[in-house]
Parts: structure tokens; C-alpha cells; sequence
């Protein structure tokens, strides 16, 4: 199955625009309140003083939450540009693979990695890392999302894709780590157990559903360009305003899964 190419990952996280762009769009638009940090943090449930990795930390979404349970942070990031975009890091950020975590073994209390296995190479490589940094009897939550293929953007994407002539028959990121992992998970940590946050996205206008499609799902095509970016949006408005004005809303129903385990 193929992966994330480095090319797009850099231009995906070259800052933190796009990536906030979508953390704001989950803030602002879901159903009921989401705050995932706070939920996975509650089950990973670190204590005082304790160090918790958070690998492919982004721009530090998890970090307050951490800090509210009086833990500490090591984060690895391997995109400098998202390190950049951190003004005032909460944690000590290390520049570094998931797959090669800059660490030494038995570092860490307790260990995180979310919405971000989907996008390595080597999903079996970085749960052994993840294990190897972790103290024996730490907890490691590893965070993705649910099926997105029946998610109605991405079937919405798809058909503007057929009728444009361009092909979306791709791989996404739930494809490769999402609902269904919970096996691969084990072979690692063999009492990983799986939790799940359900919610939805509701959009009331076109103009938040159309920004949060460009910031990524646009890109789920086999030869992403300018050009297919710009059709796809502008195909992708006229159904979306159609969708609202049948049924008075945009929907999107999500599911956040988190694998919890113990570091052997």
C-alpha cells in the first residue's frame, strides 16, 4: 500500500497553516465539544513530574493538557517547519524519527503518538521504538481515526473526481492505520485495548467545509497538481452548496480511536 511520499509531507507540514486550519475546524464545528487531547490524556493519565514522549508532536496540540497533569514533555518532531511554527514550547522538542527515536531506551514514563502512524513508512519498526523508549509498565496511546473511506467529504471527493477525469483511486490515511489495527497493534503490545471518541463536524455554509477539503483530503488523488487541486474545489463547492441546500447541513461524522497499551 503506498505511502505518504516525503515530498507531500513536506509540503503538508512545511508549517502549522494547514494543520490549524483543521484543529481550529474541529474546535469551531463539531456536535458537541471536542477536545481530544484532554480525552487521551485522561486515559494515558500520567502523573506528576512524569515524562511523556509525544512523538510527531506537530505543533503541540497535546502539550496544555499534559502540563495540567504537572507532567513533562519530550517532544520529536521530524518536520523542522512544525517545530518552527511552536512560538512558546511547552515541551523540549527534538528533531527526529519516529522509526529512530533520539532516545535512549527506558527514557520515557509513558509515551504518545497521534494522528501520525498513518503517515510512516514503517508502522511495525515505530511501535517497537515507542515500546523500546517506554519504562517497562508506562502506558503508550497511539491516537488515528476512524474508516474515513465512508466519511461523505471523502464519497463527495470521489464522485467530483470521476467527473472531472481525475483519479482518486488512492490510498488515505485510515487505509494504512486506523479502526482496524488493533492486531498489528498487539504484536507489539500484546494488552493493547481500543477506545473511541465519537462526534461529527457540522457545517451550517460551504466556506468552512471547502477550506478544511483544501488543507489535505483535496490532495487524495494519484497525481496531486495546482491544477487538480483547482478543479477539485471548484466541483467540490457546487456540491457542497448543493448538500446544504437539500438537507440545511454539512455533516461529517468522526470517530477518534485511541490504542492504549502497556509497555512491556
Amino acid at each position: 500500500m503506498r505511502v505518504t511520499s516525503r515530498e507531500r509531507l513536506g509540503e503538508q507540514y512545511a508549517d502549522d497553516a494547514r494543520l490549524a486550519l483543521r484543529q481550529e475546524t474541529h474546535r469551531r464545528y463539531s456536535e458537541r465539544p471536542d477536545n481530544t487531547p484532554a480525552w487521551v490524556l485522561g486515559l494515558l493519565a500520567p502523573g506528576i513530574g512524569d515524562l511523556v514522549l509525544d512523538a510527531g508532536a506537530g505543533n503541540g496540540a497535546y502539550h496544555s493538557a499534559v502540563q495540567s497533569r504537572g507532567a513533562k514533555i519530550v517532544a520529536v518532531e521530524r518536520a523542522m517547519g512544525m517545530i518552527r511554527s511552536v512560538s512558546e514550547p511547552a515541551a523540549s522538542y527534538v528533531a527526529g524519527d519516529v522509526t529512530a527515536l533520539p532516545l535512549s531506551s527506558d527514557t520515557v514514563d509513558h509515551s504518545m503518538a497521534n494522528h501520525m502512524l498513518y503517515h510512516v513508512p514503517d508502522i511495525p519498526a515505530a511501535l517497537q521504538e515507542l515500546a523500546r523508549v517506554t519504562r517497562a509498565g508506562g502506558q503508550v496511546a497511539m491516537t488515528t481515526n476512524g474508516d474515513r473511506r465512508e466519511s461523505p467529504l471523502q464519497r463527495l471527493h470521489e464522485r467530483a473526481a470521476r467527473e472531472l477525469g481525475i483519479d482518486a483511486d488512492v490510498p488515505i490515511t485510515t487505509d494504512r492505520f486506523g479502526d482496524h489495527n488493533l492486531g498489528q497493534v498487539r504484536r507489539v503490545f500484546p494488552d493493547a485495548a481500543t477506545h473511541a471518541q465519537v462526534n461529527a463536524l457540522v457545517f451550517p455554509t460551504a466556506e468552512p467545509v471547502l477550506a478544511y477539503y483544501a488543507s489535505g483530503p483535496v490532495d487524495s488523488v494519484r497525481e496531486p497538481t495546482a491544477d487538480t487541486r483547482r478543479e477539485l474545489v471548484t466541483r467540490m463547492d457546487e456540491l457542497v452548496r448543493q448538500r446544504i441546500a437539500a438537507d440545511g447541513e454539512f455533516r461529517i461524522p468522526k470517530r477518534v480511536v485511541c490504542y492504549l497499551a502497556t509497555a512491556p
